[in-house]
Protein backbone atom coordinates (compact mmCIF):
# COMPACT_ATOMS: atom_id res chain seq x y z
CA UNK A 1 0.00 0.00 0.00
CA UNK A 2 1.71 3.76 -0.49
CA UNK A 3 -0.35 5.59 1.68
CA UNK A 4 -0.43 8.76 -1.02
CA UNK A 5 -2.39 6.84 -3.53
CA UNK A 6 -5.75 5.25 -2.43
CA UNK A 7 -6.06 2.46 -5.15
CA UNK A 8 -2.56 1.51 -4.32
CA UNK A 9 -3.78 -1.75 -2.56
CA UNK A 10 -3.04 -4.68 -3.70
CA UNK A 11 -4.18 -8.03 -2.53
CA UNK A 12 -2.64 -11.86 -2.63
CA UNK A 13 -4.49 -14.80 -1.70
CA UNK A 14 -2.87 -17.42 0.28
CA UNK A 15 -3.39 -20.54 -1.88
CA UNK A 16 -4.10 -22.85 1.39
CA UNK A 17 -8.01 -23.24 0.82
CA UNK A 18 -8.25 -23.42 4.67
CA UNK A 19 -5.49 -21.04 5.90
CA UNK A 20 -6.60 -19.48 9.26
CA UNK A 21 -3.45 -17.51 9.74
CA UNK A 22 -2.69 -15.95 12.88
CA UNK A 23 0.77 -14.22 12.70
CA UNK A 24 3.28 -12.80 10.52
CA UNK A 25 6.24 -11.67 10.70
CA UNK A 26 9.02 -9.94 8.16
CA UNK A 27 12.54 -11.80 7.74
CA UNK A 28 15.43 -9.39 6.99
CA UNK A 29 14.72 -9.62 3.22
CA UNK A 30 11.60 -8.25 3.59
CA UNK A 31 10.13 -11.52 3.20
CA UNK A 32 6.62 -12.02 4.62
CA UNK A 33 6.48 -15.38 6.93
CA UNK A 34 2.74 -16.38 8.46
CA UNK A 35 1.96 -18.97 10.15
CA UNK A 36 -0.99 -21.24 9.14
CA UNK A 37 -2.96 -22.39 11.90
CA UNK A 38 -5.75 -24.47 10.30
CA UNK A 39 -3.79 -26.55 7.80
CA UNK A 40 -0.65 -26.70 9.54
CA UNK A 41 1.66 -24.70 7.34
CA UNK A 42 4.21 -22.34 7.62
CA UNK A 43 3.87 -19.62 4.39
CA UNK A 44 6.88 -17.66 3.06
CA UNK A 45 5.76 -15.31 0.89
CA UNK A 46 8.52 -13.41 -1.54
CA UNK A 47 7.43 -9.77 -1.60
CA UNK A 48 9.77 -8.82 -4.91
CA UNK A 49 8.40 -11.73 -6.72
CA UNK A 50 5.05 -11.93 -5.33
CA UNK A 51 5.36 -15.67 -4.79
CA UNK A 52 4.09 -17.60 -2.21
CA UNK A 53 6.03 -21.00 -0.63
CA UNK A 54 4.69 -23.44 1.90
CA UNK A 55 6.36 -25.89 3.68
CA UNK A 56 3.69 -28.23 5.37
CA UNK A 57 5.27 -29.08 9.39
CA UNK A 58 5.99 -32.43 10.42
CA UNK A 59 4.64 -32.99 13.41
CA UNK A 60 1.21 -35.36 13.80
CA UNK A 61 1.00 -33.52 17.15
CA UNK A 62 0.87 -35.55 20.75
CA UNK A 63 -1.51 -38.02 22.34
CA UNK A 64 -4.94 -37.15 20.56
CA UNK A 65 -4.03 -33.88 20.15
CA UNK A 66 -3.39 -32.69 16.79
CA UNK A 67 -1.03 -30.20 15.02
CA UNK A 68 -2.43 -26.06 15.71
CA UNK A 69 0.47 -23.67 15.00
CA UNK A 70 -0.21 -20.38 16.65
CA UNK A 71 2.55 -18.27 16.99
CA UNK A 72 5.43 -17.29 15.23
CA UNK A 73 9.04 -15.75 15.41
CA UNK A 74 12.25 -14.96 13.48
CA UNK A 75 15.24 -15.76 15.41
CA UNK A 76 18.82 -13.28 15.06
CA UNK A 77 19.97 -16.28 12.40
CA UNK A 78 16.97 -16.01 10.73
CA UNK A 79 15.11 -19.20 11.57
CA UNK A 80 11.65 -19.09 11.81
CA UNK A 81 10.23 -20.62 15.61
CA UNK A 82 6.39 -21.95 16.06
CA UNK A 83 4.75 -23.00 18.46
CA UNK A 84 1.74 -25.06 18.76
CA UNK A 85 -1.45 -24.43 21.00
CA UNK A 86 -2.50 -27.93 21.63
CA UNK A 87 0.63 -29.62 21.99
CA UNK A 88 3.76 -28.90 24.18
CA UNK A 89 5.78 -29.02 21.26
CA UNK A 90 8.05 -25.52 20.07
CA UNK A 91 9.02 -26.01 16.19
CA UNK A 92 12.50 -23.97 14.12
CA UNK A 93 12.28 -24.01 10.75
CA UNK A 94 15.49 -23.17 9.00
CA UNK A 95 15.32 -21.50 5.65
CA UNK A 96 18.14 -21.97 4.53
CA UNK A 97 17.56 -26.25 4.67
CA UNK A 98 14.24 -26.31 4.81
CA UNK A 99 14.83 -28.60 8.10
CA UNK A 100 12.61 -28.44 11.27
CA UNK A 101 13.56 -29.11 15.12
CA UNK A 102 10.90 -29.50 17.27
CA UNK A 103 11.42 -29.13 20.91
CA UNK A 104 9.06 -30.57 23.49
CA UNK A 105 8.56 -28.71 26.60
CA UNK A 106 7.79 -30.60 30.25
CA UNK A 107 3.67 -30.12 29.94
CA UNK A 108 1.94 -31.58 27.57
CA UNK A 109 -0.61 -30.28 26.12
CA UNK A 110 -0.01 -27.27 27.57
CA UNK A 111 -1.42 -24.74 24.94
CA UNK A 112 1.67 -23.04 23.80
CA UNK A 113 0.62 -19.58 22.16
CA UNK A 114 2.89 -16.51 21.37
CA UNK A 115 6.66 -16.58 20.54
CA UNK A 116 9.20 -14.33 20.27
CA UNK A 117 13.08 -14.00 20.05
CA UNK A 118 15.33 -12.08 22.63
CA UNK A 119 18.44 -9.90 21.75
CA UNK A 120 20.24 -13.29 22.54
CA UNK A 121 18.58 -15.62 20.24
CA UNK A 122 16.64 -17.32 22.93
CA UNK A 123 12.97 -18.58 22.47
CA UNK A 124 10.32 -17.24 24.97
CA UNK A 125 6.96 -18.88 24.89
CA UNK A 126 3.49 -18.56 27.19
CA UNK A 127 1.99 -22.32 28.18
CA UNK A 128 -1.61 -21.08 28.12
CA UNK A 129 -2.86 -23.91 30.04
CA UNK A 130 -0.13 -24.36 32.24
CA UNK A 131 0.46 -20.92 33.68
CA UNK A 132 4.54 -21.04 32.78
CA UNK A 133 6.66 -19.43 30.64
CA UNK A 134 9.53 -21.37 28.55
CA UNK A 135 12.47 -20.01 27.21
CA UNK A 136 14.53 -21.94 25.13
CA UNK A 137 18.60 -21.55 24.58
CA UNK A 138 19.33 -22.90 21.21
CA UNK A 139 22.96 -22.21 21.98
CA UNK A 140 22.95 -24.84 24.81
CA UNK A 141 19.66 -27.12 23.49
CA UNK A 142 18.14 -26.49 27.09
CA UNK A 143 14.85 -25.78 28.15
CA UNK A 144 13.78 -23.76 31.18
CA UNK A 145 10.23 -23.63 32.58
CA UNK A 146 8.96 -20.43 34.80
CA UNK A 147 6.21 -21.12 37.11
CA UNK A 148 3.61 -17.83 37.01
CA UNK A 149 3.54 -17.02 40.90
CA UNK A 150 -0.14 -16.39 40.40
CA UNK A 151 -2.27 -19.75 40.56
CA UNK A 152 -5.06 -21.08 38.29
CA UNK A 153 -3.95 -18.35 35.29
CA UNK A 154 -3.92 -18.32 31.69
CA UNK A 155 -0.84 -16.49 30.15
CA UNK A 156 -1.70 -15.40 26.72
CA UNK A 157 1.10 -13.16 25.56
CA UNK A 158 4.78 -11.92 26.09
CA UNK A 159 6.42 -9.09 24.82
CA UNK A 160 10.09 -7.96 25.31
CA UNK A 161 10.95 -4.04 25.13
CA UNK A 162 14.37 -2.83 23.48
CA UNK A 163 15.48 -2.92 27.25
CA UNK A 164 15.05 -6.29 27.33
CA UNK A 165 12.43 -6.42 30.05
CA UNK A 166 10.16 -9.86 29.40
CA UNK A 167 6.52 -8.45 29.89
CA UNK A 168 3.39 -11.44 30.04
CA UNK A 169 -0.51 -11.21 30.43
CA UNK A 170 -2.08 -12.94 32.35
CA UNK A 171 -6.12 -14.17 32.12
Amino acid sequence: VNPNKADSLVEHRIPSNISSPSYFEFDNDGNIWLIESGPGILTKFDTITNEFTQFVLPSDGVGSETVNPIGLAIDNNGNIWYSQFRTSLIGKFNPNTNEVTEYATGTLTAGTYQIISDKDGNIWTTQFRADRLIKISPQTNSISEFKIPTANTSVSYTHLRAHETLRYLVC
